[in-house]
């Protein structure tokens, strides 16, 4: 057979899996369709060279990965703006009005599972991607790979560039007998569904019932509604979340929102709330986006659900700035699906003012359906014999007498404190910081506990045998370790400043500090100076000038820096891009997010969809619609090399 008759071998086979496993509505039977498959297997042993990876033979899962790659997303994939009841609702309808020219808006279920980008190239699948970070996620290619309702292939009609977002989940029923059959069985849907993606072995995903939903679409040539693009998504083989509406008012949204959360408990899989949209694409990118989130989306997030619980003890915990959190210990109970054993009890005053004590039965929520949260005790069961918890007076982990500061109780030990160390090498190794690959947060503490790691410095001056000696760590895993932490001394100053764990500073304060200022200028800055940056405010300065007057902290950080390359970003006299926005689009001589952290090295930001307040667009080869959508608008375009050569003439 030729290589024409293989392709369209496979294509029949995707399609009859499509209707088997997406439409539940089979064409053929199924020993048909066993004929179709040992018809390829028979071709694939007889010419290996010609297997593919979205063959249906593939599906099984492939060999084992010993980690998943960092992959940039090309659009970031941003974080939704909550809203947690109508007022909030008649608010985001409030504000897209000003803007927007068709008031359509799409209503969904909001599906709590895993975010996951498939990208398609030449109508095949090529890589899938989880949200990550948002701007950084994980390959997961070999296990999405065995996810039986994910199109493999699209048809011809597709755009060759596509990327398909969704959420993947297992639905109830599914969750309940996989569980049956698990010596340590998960505990929720979500949970199982996000482990299971992570396997390292694509075989042992492929043995896990996930079923992936699709929400959005990006690429050219689309229709200019979501609610097309969702019929388009139908259209071409994948399941979408349901109920979905068009709806016309805001009236309709409320109606929406009363209507799903009534049914919520009768639908297959888990939801946590329902997801509006501004239908027309063209009013979302005149809405535009935040650096977190779009303004043209929001999420209506359920009202917590509650229970009942005995508080079994009271305990504090120690943070990474050293203020002590009241935990309550609990007799476990099932909230929203999700065995819960501890909740927080915030701050000391809300202890008192909620006058909460071991021996009472309390109602708990999950805040957000996602933090365990004591609400308040019932009175009416309160035993007589309780226990009022009176405030420590010294750290629980190193001791030292602690102070007050306004609702808050804090140990002022730093990195001496040893819970406070542990947190601040658990900070400083993140993916935002500077994503030490396989330094686990159990194998932090047992660096910690052996005192092998002091200071964040001390990472960097681990040795072989340092590593060896602690629990698991084989010769391979210790040298992967030693492997990776070599791999981060190269970093810039945003990220190494967001890592110093500095309160009040974020990743985007990081940033604008970085492209202002050297390390040495940040460690004699004025408050003035500080608060002259367009948004950094006192408390954020007052940290700051804090950390940098600190004897042992500056000391940790002076031996950091003779371990680290650190790399200076654009200070204000040469940030030449700031203040303007930039899209990207095409096919580009270097990947996507080079092009983004040179615009962003410059001072500029990244959109994803062009608008008016796009100053420029910097295309590459097949840029497509966005391409022609600028020139439209009178929208500067540019290639690679003009782009390189603005940030030399702007001035």
């Amino acid at each position: 057979m030729t290589y024409q008759d293989y392709m369209t071998l496979i294509e029949e086979i995707e399609q009859h899996n499509m209707h088997y496993y997406v439409h539940s509505n089979p064409v053929i039977s199924d020993a048909q369709f066993d004929q179709l498959m040992q018809q390829l297997i028979q071709m694939e042993q007889q010419n290996p060279e010609r297997i593919i990876p979205q063959s249906p033979t593939q599906r099984v899962g492939g060999t084992v990965d010993q980690a998943f790659q960092p992959i940039a997303h090309k659009t970031p994939m941003l974080s939704l703006d909550n809203s947690f009841n109508h007022e909030d609702i008649h608010d985001f309808y409030q504000r897209i009005s000003k803007v927007a020219t068709d008031l359509a808006l799409t209503a969904e279920p909001k599906l709590d599972g895993l975010a996951l980008s498939c990208i398609y190239i030449d109508h095949k699948l090529d890589k899938a991607i989880t949200r990550g970070d948002g701007t950084m996620g994980e390959d997961v290619t070999h296990n999405v790979r065995t996810i039986k309702n994910i199109p493999q292939i699209l048809p011809k009609t597709a755009p060759k560039y596509l990327e398909v977002r969704g959420e993947v989940v297992i639905h109830k029923a599914d969750f309940t007998t996989m569980n049956a059959g698990l010596e340590k069985p998960f505990a929720n849907p979500r949970n199982a569904a996000s482990g299971s993606l992570r396997q390292l072995d694509p075989a042992i995903t492929a043995k896990r019932p996930l079923t992936f939903y699709a929400y959005s679409l990006l690429g050219d040539t689309l229709p200019n509604t979501h609610a097309e693009r969702m019929a388009w998504l139908e259209v071409h083989h994948f399941q979408t979340p349901k109920p979905f509406y068009l709806l016309e008012s805001l009236s309709e949204v409320i109606g929406y929102l009363n209507h799903i959360q009534e049914i919520r408990h009768e639908l297959g899989y888990e939801i946590d709330g329902a997801v509006i949209k501004v239908n027309h694409i063209d009013d979302q990118d005149k809405l535009g986006n935040r650096s977190k989130s779009p303004r043209w989306a929001t999420a209506y997030k359920f009202p917590a659900e509650e229970a009942q619980s005995l508080i079994l003890d009271i305990e504090f915990s120690v943070g990474r700035t050293g203020v002590l959190t009241p935990v309550a210990k609990l007799k476990p109970t099932n909230v929203s699906g999700v065995i819960v054993s501890q909740a927080t009890l915030h701050n000391i005053h809300e202890l008192r003012r909620k006058d909460i004590r071991i021996g009472d039965t309390v109602s708990i929520r999950r805040a957000g359906d996602v933090i365990p949260e004591v609400i308040e005790p019932i009175l009416s069961q309160r035993p007589q014999a309780t226990q009022t918890i009176t405030p420590p007076t010294h750290c629980p982990s190193c001791h030292t007498p602690v102070i007050q500061e306004k609702t808050f109780i804090r140990c002022p030990n730093g990195l001496n404190c040893p819970a406070q160390l542990a947190s601040a090498i658990i900070h400083f190794s993140s993916r935002s910081a500077l994503n030490i690959q396989g330094l686990g947060k159990q194998l932090i503490h047992h660096l910690c506990q052996q005192q092998l790691v002091k200071i964040p410095a001390d990472l960097f001056t681990l040795s072989a045998t340092d590593i060896h000696t602690l629990p698991k760590m084989g010769e391979k895993s210790t040298q992967n370790l030693l492997k990776a932490i070599d791999q981060c001394r190269d970093i810039s100053l945003d990220r190494l400043i967001y890592a110093l764990g500095i309160k009040d500073v974020g990743k985007d304060t990081a940033r604008i500090l970085a492209q202002h200022f050297t390390l040495a200028e940040l460690k004699h800055l004025t408050l003035e100076q500080i608060t002259a940056l367009n948004g950094i405010g006192d408390n954020t300065a007052n940290s700051l000038i804090t950390y940098f007057k600190d004897e042992a902290a500056c000391s940790a950080l002076e031996k950091l820096e003779q371990q680290l390359r650190i790399r200076q970003l654009q200070t204000t006299q040469n940030n030449q891009f700031s203040g303007l926005k930039f899209v990207i689009t095409g096919t580009l001589s270097q990947p996507r997010e080079v092009i983004s952290q040179f615009i962003r090295d410059h001072g500029g930001t990244i959109s994803g969809q062009v608008s008016q307040k796009t100053d420029y667009l910097v295309y590459g080869e097949n840029a497509g619609s966005k391409f022609t959508k600028a020139q439209k608008m009178g929208i500067q375009c540019i290639d690679e090399a003009a782009l390189s050569t603005l940030a030399t003439s702007i001035r």
